[in-house]
């Protein structure tokens, strides 16, 4: 263990140097490292951000935006925003606010507003991630399901939603730019872009927080304390404990140590790794199907089941593939059941064909009424000998159904379920 400084309280703000603000009662306590250099006093805080150096504390209340200095203490300036679901992010002369279907970016100097994006596809943003130029990932998380979040939604500043990124199964954590190509990480896994070809790595035993790239090196932290970095120059992974349970939620790499900061105040240090440190990773390729796959289900999700089918198309002839773009097909057309049934005899498939593994991988992404049709398919063409994970699998369509406050679907999937 290598802890430095313990503030007491709940870290509400982290900058990218270590600069952080800590909670406690109606009061923001601003800490640069390891001094305290100011105590602030905005009444209502919902969501906070600060920048390098503590040089200034944003903080979003209700419909307003505030400004402060993180040094003196003193309130620079006070806008109208729509109301905050994230934490502000600064980022160099801008600072970056989340919203209800928008983000906005401010000009730090003078409160006004240079961007705004709008759109639908920003269900409710809670954090937003730099890539290159003016492009942004942004992750979003709602009560209901909805693919946004599971994909992280690419954003240019200047000129709106460039897209959703392909999902991650159990959540998409963050993203950040690496050369070549584009990182993306889920609790689970990290996921690398190059272009050409696509690499995952899973995780055993960690459940990612947040990851940041440093001069050398990308630092994971982990929601149960433990911090990772994992070095691309000898593909090596090395574990720093740091002998606590809170969450990890800052980290960072300056060439001569590796940094960490948790959710209870504790700061963090340890000297850096060598590059024979650790343990070498094993990413594997993605399959260039499988990657079709996860492209298609975002385009489904986002009603473009022509464009879905097509990008099946590239994807190899294996059962599940070709069930995937049967499926797809039956939905475009509105097939009844027997429509769908000749539907996949002339494909030369089974009924029922890994229409489950189809509809598990739907609902993982939270596209759940596509994964309803494809597990009432399956319904349609039931195994004579349902397992309990198939089961399972309709109960988990029925609980997402209910979060989405579709109690008649939710009715009718359980009244065609196998009973065990």
């Amino acid at each position: 263990m290598a802890l430095r400084f313990e503030a007491e309280g709940r870290v509400v703000a982290v900058a990218e140097d270590g600069c952080f603000v800590v909670a406690r009662g109606k009061e923001l306590e601003v800490y640069d490292g390891t001094a305290r250099c100011s105590v602030l006093a905005p009444g209502r805080f919902d969501h906070v951000g600060i920048g390098p150096s503590a040089e200034h504390v944003a903080i979003g209340a209700g419909d307003r935006l505030e400004l402060w200095s993180g040094r003196s203490a003193v309130k620079s300036w006070s806008v109208g925003s729509p109301q905050h679901w994230g934490a502000p992010r600064f980022a160099g002369d801008q600072l970056i606010t989340h919203h209800r279907g928008a983000i906005c970016a401010w000009d730090v100097a003078s409160g006004q507003a240079r961007h705004v994006v709008e759109d639908a596809r920003i269900t409710i943003a809670r954090r937003s991630f730099a890539l290159d130029g003016d492009a942004i990932a942004v992750r979003c998380a709602t009560n209901a399901p909805c693919v946004e979040n599971a994909s992280l939604i690419a954003i240019s500043l200047s000129r709106g939603v460039t897209g959703l990124l392909r999902p991650h199964f159990d959540g998409s954590v963050g993203a950040v730019s690496l050369d070549p190509g584009l990182l993306t990480a889920g609790c689970h896994e990290l996921r690398l872009d190059e272009g050409t070809r696509r690499l995952e790595l899973p995780f055993e035993g960690f459940k990612l927080e947040v990851l940041r790239r440093g001069t050398r090196r990308l630092v994971l932290g982990g929601r149960d304390g433990a911090v990772r970095a994992w070095s691309s120059i000898s593909n090596r992974m090395t574990a720093f404990e740091t002998g606590r349970t809170y969450a990890i939620v800052h980290v960072r790499d300056d060439a001569d140590a590796i940094h960490a900061i948790d959710s209870q105040g504790g700061v963090f240090a340890w000297p850096a790794p060598a590059e024979t440190d650790g343990t070498e990773q094993l990413f594997h390729i993605v399959p260039p199907d499988e990657d079709a796959w996860q492209a298609a289900i975002v385009l489904a999700a986002e009603h473009r089941l022509d464009d879905a089918v097509r990008r099946l198309d590239l994807a190899d002839a294996r059962p599940k593939y070709r069930m995937a773009r049967a499926f797809f097909e039956s939905v475009i057309a509105r097939d009844v059941p027997d429509a769908f049934r000749a539907r996949c005899e002339r494909a030369g498939l089974a009924p029922g064909t890994k229409l489950t593994s189809i509809a598990t991988d739907l609902l993982k992404a939270e596209v759940t009424y596509l994964a309803l049709g494809a597990y009432m398919s399956w319904l349609d063409a039931p195994d004579p000998s349902p397992t309990d994970q198939q089961l399972a699998l309709g109960g988990a369509i029925a609980r997402s159904l209910g979060a989405l406050d579709d109690h008649e679907m939710r009715s009718a999937l359980l009244d065609r379920m196998p009973k065990p």
